[in-house]
């Protein structure tokens, strides 16, 4: 499949106040915007999903579509532990089509213990480990 976009941002969006969600996702794509960089973002489709009364179901088939045709996944974490349906089936996805992916964290967010079990490092002797919980 021919890419369109270097990055997939992923971030939570239930639980996350709309402005902060705004916030640090501008502050995201324009980081990536100043190193040149192409991406797609949910939230820039925010009004095209409501003019078409996309189900949170269609919404997903269609971001996860968009997903195959990015080079690499950033997971973006905004606040507070609650595990993501959406952000959870994008990690899925980009397991299962070897998607790069990245991690970027608001200052105090970590990894959340839900994702933990997904990541992998390769360590000093080249083997891959699972991140620790």
């Amino acid at each position: 499949m021919e890419k369109e976009f270097d990055v997939f941002i992923s971030y939570q969006y239930s639980g996350i106040h709309p402005g902060l969600r705004k916030q640090v996702i501008d502050g995201v794509t324009r980081e990536l915007k100043d190193q040149g960089q192409s991406y797609y973002c949910s939230l820039d489709d925010e009004e095209f999903f409501r003019s078409k009364r996309m189900s949170n179901e269609e919404i997903y088939a269609y971001c996860l579509d968009k997903q195959k045709k990015c080079d690499r996944i950033l997971f973006v974490f905004i606040a507070g532990s609650v595990e993501s349906a959406g952000m959870k089936k994008e990690l899925d996805l980009a397991q299962e089509i070897d998607q790069k992916p990245g991690l970027r964290f608001n200052p105090g967010i970590g990894l959340r213990d839900w994702m933990k079990p997904y990541f992998v490092y390769t360590d000093q002797q080249n083997k891959k480990v699972k991140a620790a919980v």
